[in-house]
């Protein structure tokens, strides 16, 4: 079902004695709530009491399908192999979707395998029979041609009620007019029962049906309220928390919100409450990747996913979940790249971007969801450039995502967010056009990134996400400096934006984001006086401290990159001072495992690690060295 699963191999089956499930079910993922469906109704089907006592079992077993739709387990493969080994039969659902699903194909392969052709059955709901078979499903195993024999649930054909009883016979094992014949008089039997009852029920119901009226304007009058707090405190609270308070008060802030869900577990909650859960999921990801805990991180924000994703099998066409949704699949894919997963950072970006398209399909005039297909598409663009230095891609990306800002930017209600997020997309802009080399468009981006963060931090002066960026706006004015030969002007930027960085630390130690990048400045002031040919000592705020401990940047937020660098501008330090063993030495750190030249650029500053060894200037010295840094947003 999930792509980015890899392709299942054939396996030997099991006794059919120690078959957990009696069938397994194929669909492409267009068609999940068809599958669920299925699902339900086969295993709450019970056998006519005649036929059961024949058989020996009211139902059948269990039905498998895959667990989720995304595949966030390392092992699904093998979970789904291990399910088909575990089935009597495969059905599969058809419709004009399936063709096209390579995944489907490969399930048929591997049950084929498994058990042969006759115990593959084929359910139509969709299409007719040139649109809806899978290409796997009209030949058999020897290659010979043939055409499934299928229950039909269209209603101009066998319906959904006969299409049902025409699996149940197959799965169970018995003739489906006799399964047909004892389940009609069966529902006449019931249906004979129910008519007794119908009167009583509804007199006992309008004796109590004021009061159940009145207790259930009450309970909703409470929900209303609930979510109404929860939604102010993950919202608009929040909101003004990240602007200008700390870590500690977003983390305060959302256990008071947890307190919630611990003192109702076990009850089931309407949709609205169900998604404010899913944004504290989400919330709770966003403050721990700061913090560094990225374990903790990852967890919330799968546990996020899983919560949208049922909320979407449930509510599919609803933008509100759709949106929960793609929010989930953002974090999911921002961990899973710290984490140095970049394939599943992949993936859900990809995801991402997917439900943040169907968003503004539905609703194109609305500025939340512009915003959301920018972010989707800067994600993707960042990916481009870090992962795979495509810079043609990147750049294209990066232009679709500013033009989706500066339309979210004509609504006034989102017109700060949507400035913010154009004076991002410039920074990355004049990345891409420094590393193709055009020092005087990127100066420009760069010029446009400081214009936008002034008006910014003009109306809102104490906003922290505007000063942080505005740091980081200072190092990449630095570095532009640095590769037109101005050392000093970069000197003057560096230093600038390592006192700014130095405030913010202080004003928010808990936040380790701030605290790496205020290492990452030192580390650039270092690198430019090795450029500049300066002195060695006096070189990071006049402390006469070289790069300094290396290892200890290794339990920062984003350590490997940073670890990474410190260990190749101390032995650019050690070879000027004549000594190229100890050079040695410092790039054999066990954390400078791969081959430098194997990284493309670091994740968080977009380092050439490469190039940096290159300037060495030794040959060889970097033959045993590595430099894999985490992968971040």
């Amino acid at each position: 079902m999930a792509p980015a699963d890899p392709e299942p191999a054939a396996a030997a089956a099991p006794a059919s004695g120690a078959r957990r499930y009696s069938a397994f079910i194929s669909y492409t993922h267009a068609d999940r709530r068809i599958a669920e469906r299925l699902q339900a109704r086969l295993e709450r089907y019970r056998l006519p009491r005649r036929l059961a006592e024949r058989v020996g079992f009211r139902r059948i077993k269990p039905i498998a399908m895959d667990r989720d739709e995304m595949p966030a387990a390392p092992d699904l493969s093998e979970a789904i192999m291990m399910a088909l080994e575990a089935s009597d039969y495969l059905i599969v659902v058809c419709t004009p979707r399936t063709p096209g699903s390579a995944w489907v194909g490969k399930e048929i392969d591997a049950f084929r395998a498994m058990r042969g052709d006759t115990h593959i059955l084929a359910a139509v709901f969709e299409g007719d029979d040139l649109q809806c078979f899978h290409p796997r499903l009209l030949a058999r195993g020897d290659g010979a041609a043939t055409q499934p024999l299928a229950p039909d649930f269209r209603k101009q054909a066998d319906g959904p009620r006969l299409g049902l009883l025409k699996l149940i016979a197959a799965l169970a094992g018995v003739g489906v007019d006799e399964l047909a014949q004892r389940d009609a008089q069966r529902r006449m039997r019931q249906l004979a029962a129910l008519s007794a009852v119908a009167v009583a029920i509804a007199l006992s119901i309008a004796g109590t049906s004021y009061l159940a009226y009145s207790a259930r304007v009450a309970a909703d009058r409470e929900r209303e309220a609930s979510a109404r707090s929860m939604q102010f405190q993950l919202g608009e609270l929040r909101d003004r928390i990240k602007a200008g308070g700390t870590l500690d008060m977003a983390a305060a802030l959302n256990r008071g919100v947890e307190l919630y869900y611990d003192e109702r577990s076990g009850q089931s909650h309407p949709l609205d409450i169900e998604l404010r859960r899913a944004e504290l999921l989400q919330a709770k990801a966003e403050d721990l990747e700061k913090r560094g805990d990225l374990a903790g991180a990852a967890a919330n924000a799968r546990q996020a996913w899983a919560v949208s994703a049922r909320l979407r099998a449930e509510h599919p066409d609803l933008p509100d979940v759709l949106y929960a949704h793609a929010q989930s699949a953002y974090w999911v894919g921002a961990i899973a790249w710290r984490q140095g997963d970049t394939p599943l950072a992949a993936n859900a970006f990809g995801r991402y971007a997917d439900l943040t398209a169907q968003l503004v399909q539905r609703d194109p005039g609305k500025a939340d969801w512009r915003l959301e297909a920018g972010y989707a598409n800067s994600n993707l663009g960042s990916i481009a450039l870090r992962e795979a230095r495509d810079l043609m891609r990147a750049e294209r990306y990066f232009r679709a995502a500013q033009g989706a800002f500066q339309a979210a930017a004509r609504d006034e209600a989102r017109k700060s967010e949507a400035m913010y997020e154009l004076a991002d997309g410039e920074a990355w802009l004049a990345d891409v056009a420094r590393l193709r080399g055009d020092l005087v468009a990127a100066g420009k981006h760069r010029e446009r990134q400081q214009e936008l963060l002034t008006g910014l931090l003009a109306a809102d002066p104490r906003n922290l996400l505007y000063r942080i960026d505005r740091v980081s706006n200072r190092l990449g004015m630095a570095r532009l400096a640095s590769a037109r030969g101005d050392r000093a002007g970069a000197d003057a930027q560096l230093r600038a934006a390592l006192a700014e960085a130095g405030e913010l630390q202080s004003q928010d130690p808990a936040n380790a984001s701030v605290g790496s990048q205020k290492r990452a400045i030192e580390l650039f002031l270092i690198e430019n006086a090795l450029n500049n040919g300066a002195a060695v000592t006096g070189v990071v705020g006049g402390a006469g401290q070289a790069p300094g401990d290396c290892e200890a940047d290794r339990k920062r937020v984003k350590g490997e990159e940073l670890a990474t660098f410190c260990s190749l501008l101390a032995a650019r330090i050690e070879l000027r001072r004549g000594n190229a063993a100890e050079a040695r030495r410092i790039l054999a750190a066990p954390w400078l495992a791969r081959p430098l030249a194997a990284v493309s650029l670091s994740p968080s500053w977009r380092i050439d690690f490469a190039a940096e060894c290159r300037a060495l200037g030794v040959a060889g010295v970097c033959a045993g060295g590595g430099g894999q840094g985490q992968k971040g947003r």
